[in-house]
């Protein structure tokens, strides 16, 4: 048995935000197309 993991579609409505002088803060969207849940971060 294989487990295949496909490429996600790109984030939507990515937003950045300054927060001060040295910060912002960065929302957006899940893809479209996430292609299953998260299993993970790298």
């Amino acid at each position: 048995m294989y487990l295949v993991i496909l490429v996600p579609s790109a984030p939507r409505d990515i937003e950045v935000v300054q927060v001060n002088a040295s910060a912002v803060k960065i929302s957006w969207e899940r893809p479209a197309h996430a292609n299953g849940d998260i299993i993970g971060y790298y």
